[in-house]
């Protein structure tokens, strides 16, 4: 069990047959494109490169280990190691399951911190929500991250020393 203080190694290596593919296939959207002369391929080819930041950048994300939140965060976190992002992701709301902690352990561009405190959505969680702000100012702290994203709200509001992106996925109070 990795705990607020605990990283999860990053430098152990896979499970014999473990993927870095998601537990169930990732919806496509629209139809797929298809490129038909090689000219084409090399435009498409040119088309996706991105300049590279002369740094690495950091993230620090915010996570919940209950809903689908989770699944955002890591095919997220997957996608921006291409982009030679590094992300700190912070767990809430208990640990990870063995599935998912093995899913991050594969990403390399990964430094995962897991906590109990309480979400937002649940009962009584006031308490937890301020000690999790002081978590993730200390992870701040540490890490300097240049953008900090955030799966839930609260967190959103506190003073942070560089920009914040909010992602609002649901609220489960509502339901």
């Amino acid at each position: 069990l990795h705990t607020e203080d605990q990283p999860v190694d990053m430098n152990l290596p896979a499970a014999p047959g473990a993927s870095e593919a998601p537990p169930c296939p990732a919806p496509s959207i629209g139809r797929p494109h298809k490129t038909r002369s090689h000219a084409g391929t090399r435009l498409a080819l040119q088309r996706d490169r991105r300049p590279q930041p002369s740094r690495p950048l950091t993230v620090l994300m915010t996570t919940d280990t209950v809903g689908g939140v989770l699944t955002y965060a890591v095919t997220l976190a997957r996608a921006l190691r291409r982009y030679n992002v590094t992300v700190v992701l912070a767990a809430m709301g208990g640990p990870l399951n063995d599935c998912w902690r093995a899913q991050v352990k594969a990403l390399d561009n990964v430094i995962c911190f897991e906590s109990a405190y309480r979400l937002e959505w649940m009962d009584d969680p006031w308490s937890d929500v301020r000690q999790a702000g002081k978590w993730l100012g200390q992870l701040a702290g540490r890490f300097g991250p240049d953008v900090m994203h955030f799966n839930n709200y609260a967190h959103a509001l506190l003073d942070w020393a560089c920009p914040t992106l909010v992602v609002g996925h649901s609220c489960v109070c509502s339901w």
